[in-house]
């Protein structure tokens, strides 16, 4: 019974996607200066959105669990898939508006909410469709970013619904569209995924990918490497080329901070069998940055010369059972040290396919960690200078469910 809940937490964190905005995870919480938006349970046994105050104190906007998508100034939106709608909210937690269909990302720029092909004014009064797909191709739909009258996006419809192997998440083209009306068009691609946006850039990757056409599987080949486009401009720059024959030469690059691009390459040592992190560093100028290594962990997020990692770590508890004591690790490019935040605690953040989905913002740190014995997805908060860690939210215990399926 856990490994089945535990399975269908998974897939309700992976349904989100990559997250646009710096400051969501896994549509479970949006962290802002004064409250946090949070999504899933303040007792372990009620379901629903929430307000946590920095206090502590907590009060619920929505009576039902959804996925958080984007908020402004005024008002929250989020995904209900009990009712297969997008819930425009306000703060107080009353209904705006509504719109039909799955969507697992959005964006606000300038008091405008963009979900995929749909932008919704946040008082929810006004409504247009940007560019026309079907209900089954929303999914492949991507907003990135408005920029200079242009919402940009990724379009997978091409490719996507007919694409496996390891460059499945990488099939898209970026594409934009006028906001004020007009014709879409691509600016690059397929076989593009997003890294970020600093200074009216996207920096972008492209990489081949296999394609079940027609009358055979076939490798879609595209000009591989790290690029970045300027909105203003309309240029596109390559800043590097990547390796893709092998796992141990590919680098896999997924942060943006501060004009610099990051990504990670892990090399097993097969005289060892350690496996080191080698963190690659450019800057938007091409510039190469010396490489950090560190033991084996992933790049969860990035501010300014601090770094955070997650480590994957376990210990048997003398019963012939294996604990997961996941690390946090907080390191500092500056004077290259490093430690570890949650140290002596059995934080479990590995616990799907993908790396821990983990924010830090304004000195503290933010995670989920699956509690196994509850059957629960419990919301932590970590001060990197006071080490203090104290849990925000339990989560709901699937345990209190009679039945499942």
């Amino acid at each position: 019974m856990k490994k089945y809940i535990a399975a269908l937490i998974a897939v309700m964190l992976l349904i989100s996607g990559s997250a646009v905005a710096e400051n969501l995870f896994s549509g479970v919480a949006l962290i802002e200066e004064k409250e946090i938006y949070y999504s899933g349970s303040v007792d372990g046994e009620n379901l629903g959105v929430y307000i946590l105050e920095k206090d502590g104190s907590a009060w619920q906007i929505y009576d039902t669990d959804a996925m958080l998508l984007e908020e402004s100034d005024s008002s929250i939106l989020l995904m209900d898939y009990i009712t297969e709608q997008a819930i425009l909210l306000s703060k107080e937690g009353t209904v705006l508006a509504q719109v039909s269909g799955y969507y697992g990302t959005a964006i606000e720029d300038d008091d405008w909410f963009y979900l995929g092909n749909i932008a919704l004014s946040e008082d929810g009064s006004q409504q247009r469709v940007m560019f026309e797909v079907s209900a089954e191709e929303l999914y492949y739909v991507t907003p990135v970013c408005v920029e200079e009258g242009y919402l940009y996006y990724i379009d997978e419809r091409e490719y996507g619904p007919s694409t496996f192997g390891e460059g499945s998440m990488s099939t898209g083209s970026l594409c934009r569209v006028p906001l004020r009306g007009g014709e879409a068009e691509v600016v690059s691609g397929p076989g593009l995924s997003v890294v970020g946006i600093e200074d009216d850039c996207i920096v972008f990757v492209q990489q081949n990918f296999l394609h079940d056409g027609v009358d055979a599987i076939y490798e879609v080949q595209v000009d591989e490497g790290l690029f970045i486009y300027d909105t203003e401009s309309g240029r596109i720059t390559k800043l590097s080329t990547i390796e893709t024959e092998s796992e141990s030469s590919y680098v896999y690059f997924d942060h943006v901070d501060n004009g610099i691009v990051y990504g990670t390459n892990n090399v097993y040592n097969e005289e060892t069998g350690e496996v080191t992190t080698i963190i690659r560093r450019i800057t938007m100028r091409g510039e190469e940055l010396p490489e950090i290594m560190v033991s084996d962990a992933a790049l969860c997020a990035v501010d300014d010369d601090c770094m955070v990692l997650a480590q994957y770590s376990y210990y048997e508890d003398g019963a012939g059972n294996f604990i997961q004591n996941d690390k946090i690790i907080i390191y500092n490019a500056e004077n290259d040290t490093n430690f570890v935040l949650n140290e002596g605690r059995n934080d479990m953040l590995f616990f799907t396919e993908a790396n821990p989905d983990i924010v830090y913002d304004d000195g503290k740190v933010y995670w989920v960690s699956y509690n196994n014995e509850l059957a629960a997805l419990e919301f932590y908060c970590g001060d990197i200078q006071s080490g203090e860690i104290r849990m925000l939210a339990p989560g709901y215990s699937w345990l209190n469910m009679e039945s499942v399926g």
